[in-house]
């Protein structure tokens, strides 16, 4: 590895009255992947003679004409949507693709985060998935006595309150959740080990986003995976906008990972009853409603719309492919 002071670079100065001042003076460090270079940013930083450094690898030009870096082991690919209906089933497909590997999912928003959370959550239930504890980690629970809930969602945004975002982070980096679903604002800094893929669910419009997000996987020398969902109108954009990232070596596009529609038809059934669902979490939210009185279905409307919809899912399940 090899550092390049940045062009324009000086000395520390010091005013008059000040001499030796530099070397008492308290010298801060700040590592960035994305560190801005717009000089009325930096300003308002008041940093006293900065000087910036840039890491390059070996045998990188001096020039270094790639703003953002990736890492070495990564693997790119996108994956095209018709439309915003098909995301969540294209995701769901996705996820049972990666199996047990360790995911987080980004967002562009908060409340986007919060939604998917709910969404992939009341899928799981109309499947009848009893979390995603293995018939290994069964016997040990039924041995021990000691039975661990193995949520397979998380999610990760400012919507839940401090302790409920560390104790998703604690699930994930564990291995008690299998998908970490969260905003970007969330994750800035965010280091968990062993992250096997990251998957935009909302295709990024920021070169400096797209970076912060890969750069969560294939980490210290380790392989990873990026997948993002792109529909038509998003897949143009996005390619050329990765294409002026990490311009240190040639790198060939995004591989295309186009989902079969059987691979997403089989979750069609379990979406359409999960919008229901999340449609009444919502409500009884914007009402207050808490969790006791909304397990225990407090309002007529709720309980006519949970038994509709169940309705509808059976029928689903039951009718003739």
């Amino acid at each position: 590895l090899q550092v390049v002071a940045a062009a324009g670079a000086r000395r520390p100065r010091t005013a008059v009255g000040e001499l030796g001042a530099s070397r008492r003076r308290l010298k801060k460090i700040l590592i960035s992947a994305t560190l801005t270079r717009d000089p009325a940013r930096l300003a308002q930083m008041f940093l006293h003679a900065p000087r910036m450094l840039v890491a390059a690898a070996d045998g990188a030009p001096p020039s270094l004409s790639a703003r953002y870096l990736l890492p070495e082991g990564l693997t790119e690919a996108v994956v095209p949507v018709s439309s915003g209906d098909a995301k969540p089933l294209a995701l769901r497909a996705l996820l049972r693709k990666t199996g047990d590997t360790p995911v987080i999912v980004f967002t562009a928003s908060v409340e986007a985060t919060h939604r998917l959370f709910l969404l992939l959550s009341s899928m799981d239930a109309a499947e009848g998935r009893d979390d995603v504890r293995d018939e290994k980690q069964k016997k040990n629970d039924a041995e021990t006595k000691n039975p661990r809930q193995r949520r397979r969602f998380a999610e990760y945004s400012s919507f839940a309150p401090q302790a409920a975002r560390a104790e998703a982070l604690r699930a994930f980096a564990a291995g008690d959740a299998r998908v970490l679903i969260a905003s970007d604002a969330a994750t800035r800094g965010l280091d968990v080990d062993r992250v096997g893929a990251v998957v935009s669910y909302d295709a990024p419009t920021h070169l400096k986003t797209y970076v912060h997000r890969v750069g969560r996987t294939a980490r210290a020398g380790l392989g990873g995976v990026a997948y993002t969902l792109c529909r038509p109108a998003e897949e143009a954009p996005f390619l050329a906008m990765t294409s002026k990232a990490d311009l240190r070596k040639r790198r060939a596009p995004p591989a295309r990972l186009a989902l079969a529609d059987e691979e997403m038809d089989e979750h069609r059934a379990a979406l359409r009853a999960a919008l229901v669902a999340v449609k009444l979490h919502l409500e009884a939210d914007a009402k207050g409603v808490t969790e006791e009185e909304e397990r225990a279905g407090s309002t007529a409307a709720a309980r006519v719309a949970a038994a509709q919809a169940c309705q509808n899912y059976l029928r689903s399940r039951a009718a003739p492919s």
